[in-house]
């Protein structure tokens, strides 16, 4: 029973389905964690803990976007629409992309940045809730190229 349990924790871990120890000490947010409707606090509005909204990755597009936040990663395969921040909750803050990130969007010759697609490793700020984007920020990146 516990050779079973110990393949199955493997399977679900090498699926990104559960954070390894490894993956759970890379977590981008500093900020709280709100419910979707309370996004960034306010009053009647307590913070979630954060192994309630555990971080995960996800492959799919990331491009910028005219409005608030700049920065939006649409998942492979869905229609959904997860809004970049940084770990503080800030669209605007200095380090709402990783370097790797910014340097694969950063165009050759002087010009807007360019899409990428890749794996990314995000963590949520509020839950899944549907037809709202979900606030995220995006801890570590692997195989980031060009979108075409």
């Amino acid at each position: 029973m516990r050779r079973i349990a110990a393949v199955l924790a493997a399977l679900l871990t090498a699926s990104g389905l559960v954070a390894s120890p490894a993956q759970a000490d890379t977590d981008c947010r500093t900020s709280p964690v709100y419910p979707a409707g309370c996004f960034g606090g306010g009053p009647g509005c307590r913070a979630i803990p954060y192994a309630q909204q555990p971080c995960f990755t996800v492959r799919g597009r990331l491009s910028v976007a005219n409005g608030a936040p700049t920065f939006r990663l649409r998942p492979d395969g869905t229609r959904r629409v997860l809004g970049v921040f940084g770990g503080d909750a800030d669209a605007a803050s200095p380090t709402v992309l990783p370097p790797k990130v910014r340097a694969a969007m950063t165009p050759a010759a002087p010009g807007e940045l360019t899409p990428v697609i890749g794996s990314f490793r995000v963590c949520p700020f509020a839950p899944e809730r549907a037809g709202w984007m979900r606030p995220v920020c995006i801890a570590e990146a692997k195989g980031v190229a060009p979108a075409r």
